[in-house]
């Protein structure tokens, strides 16, 4: 067996637990705080998602009544997953959504375009590669959740308590490691600023 083969067997195995109650209730969880994320931040700021919207072609007027219906939305859906409600249809939602959300996302770097797309509810954050391939990563972790619900997917209270809480340090995971590259910059820039100080003292 060489590498290929067992790269595979790794593959195969992921794929198995994604589709299976715990790993197909840890993804729930993570789309949902996901979403909840994003809905709230839209229906605290409904007129940057409503700019968003006009950015990404979507309409032509900013309305911010559609800010807080995506907002609306997106919080329902959250709710959705969290609770587990009609899990195939919640999910093949939220699949959807983000597919959309995606190719907006692609057609506009494809035209050069530059501006704040308030993905998932950061105000800052702007149109690049890094957010088309975290959109489309999370739009292929809801479409894998979109196959057949495993028939044991309601494990009980502790059992859910336990995914949500995993699905929430796996976020608090890759929230910090993105944001690794601005704080060694921050503590270099600090570092640097302090040295010179120190020797414009000294001298």
């Amino acid at each position: 067996m060489n590498g290929f083969e067992n790269l595979l067997i790794l593959l195969r195995d992921f794929y198995h637990f994604l589709t299976g109650a715990t790993g197909y209730g840890i993804v729930m969880w993570l789309l949902a705080f996901v979403f909840a994320w994003s809905g709230i931040t839209k229906l605290r700021q409904p007129l940057l998602a409503a700019m968003a919207m006009v950015d990404f072609g979507v309409v032509r007027r900013v309305q911010p009544v559609l800010g807080y219906l995506l907002g609306a939305v997106e919080t329902l859906l959250a709710l959705g997953l969290a609770f587990k409600l009609l899990p195939r249809l919640t999910l093949s939602i939220t699949f959807f959504l983000l597919c959309v959300f995606t190719l907006l996302i692609a057609r506009s770097l494809w035209r050069g375009e530059d501006f704040a797309c308030f993905c998932f509810g950061e105000s800052d954050s702007k149109l690049s590669k890094w957010t088309l391939a975290r959109t489309g990563s999370i739009a292929l972790f809801a479409g894998i959740a979109t196959t057949p619900t495993p028939p044991d997917l309601y494990q009980g209270f502790q059992a859910n308590v336990f995914q949500g809480v995993l699905a929430i340090s796996i976020l608090g995971t890759i929230t910090l490691l993105t944001h690794l590259p601005r704080l060694m910059a921050w503590g270099k820039d600090s570092f640097i600023s302090e040295r010179d100080t120190i020797t414009e003292t000294n001298r």
